[in-house]
């Protein structure tokens, strides 16, 4: 990797790698490692604050009822598993089963 900066930046690059006690190379390398690292976490990383953060930690610890359908599926789904038939697609599992 090449980069081209005046001979101020240079200097000052230089600098700071003077008082850490490293290599130019190695102070460049260490500080984009920094700033990367950095920037992923701030797109990775969810923060929540304010009224957003009570609204999530409110459904996590106290999450709805599940509807009758999720209640349904879970049961087939269970059931699949106890026979050793995982389903393959909850949709084309509902339409071959009979409802006799």
């Amino acid at each position: 990797m090449e980069a081209r900066v005046t001979a101020e930046l240079k200097a000052m690059f230089q600098r700071a790698a003077d008082l850490k006690g490293l290599t130019l190379t190695d102070y460049v390398i260490n500080s984009l490692v920094d700033s990367s690292q950095q920037v992923i976490r701030e797109h990775e990383v969810l923060t929540w604050s304010g009224r957003n953060k009570d609204v999530f930690l409110e459904a996590l610890l106290n999450p709805p009822p599940a509807s009758p359908k999720l209640v349904a599926a879970l049961a087939r789904y269970k059931e699949s598993i106890e026979n050793g038939h995982p389903t393959k697609s909850t949709t084309g599992h509902r339409k071959a089963r009979s409802k006799s």
